[in-house]
């Protein structure tokens, strides 16, 4: 089984400064590790409601993730790998024809952008030519986690032997009369991967790297042993999350 990492629902687990200017007197958001569980959990269910993701037990699904460094893109890379698929981060400055490698080349199913700002236009577009679902994912603080279908198809595409997601976890049949729902249940093992990352590609063709739950684990525990990190420690982060020290 994987690790449980003991930390009180009250504990902070992500503080958000405010944009005031770099005042002295700035004020945070702060979000406890109860809540974050809360919130990922939101956001795996509507994402396996909505689009399929996961429906049925069937892992692996990859999804190109393309957020700024924002609450979204936490809750849509845990999120993910929650209901045993595996994100795939992918760098928001990318071109069209970049982000259709990157997508091509992870066999992504699914791509998750951010719902302020307009989203990412070149990898919608991308997408949209590879025929892939396209789901927005925001947060405030006063509503939570939103998840919206953007663009391309509703769900992600199955072979013909697959079940909808409607069957697996309810929606209105003939007569508008409801199906019974299934409860959703994610049971992610150390052995599934969780995470896609491709090479830097300086040499030659950026590869793929698929990192297991058990990798991550391993990555963690080393950093946190290195840095002597301990629960009353917190933590700057200044990289960019799509990469992978961003990640760790």
């Amino acid at each position: 089984e994987l690790p449980n990492v003991k930390h009180s629902a009250d504990a902070v687990a992500i503080r958000i400064p405010d944009d005031d200017g770099g005042d002295s007197d700035s004020t945070t958001t702060d979000i406890t590790y109860g809540k974050l569980k809360e919130l990922v959990e939101a956001t795996a269910t509507i994402l396996s409601e909505s689009a399929g993701l996961g429906a049925g037990g069937v892992p692996g699904d990859v999804v190109s993730i393309v957020f700024p460094n924002e609450v979204s893109f936490v809750l849509s890379f845990l999120a993910v790998p929650y209901t045993r698929s595996v994100s795939a981060p992918l760098n928001q400055n990318y071109t069209r024809e970049e982000y259709k490698f990157y997508m091509e080349d992870n066999e992504s199913k699914l791509v998750l952008v951010p719902e302020a700002g307009g989203g990412v236009p070149e990898a919608e577009m991308a997408a949209e030519e590879l025929g892939l679902p396209v789901y927005a994912v925001g947060w405030n603080e006063k509503d939570g986690v939103s998840v919206k279908h953007k663009s391309g198809p509703k769900t992600i595409a199955r072979s013909s032997s697959s079940e909808s997601p409607a069957d697996e976890v309810g929606g209105n049949g003939d007569g508008g009369q409801e199906k019974k729902k299934a409860k959703l249940t994610f049971e992610p093992r150390p052995s599934d991967v969780a995470l896609f990352l491709h090479t830097s590609g300086t040499t030659a063709k950026p590869k793929g790297v698929p990192l297991a739950h058990s990798n991550l684990v391993a990555s963690m525990n080393n950093i946190s042993r290195t840095y002597r990190l301990t629960p009353d420690d917190a933590v700057l982060l200044i990289m960019p999350l799509f990469h992978v020290h961003g990640l760790m």
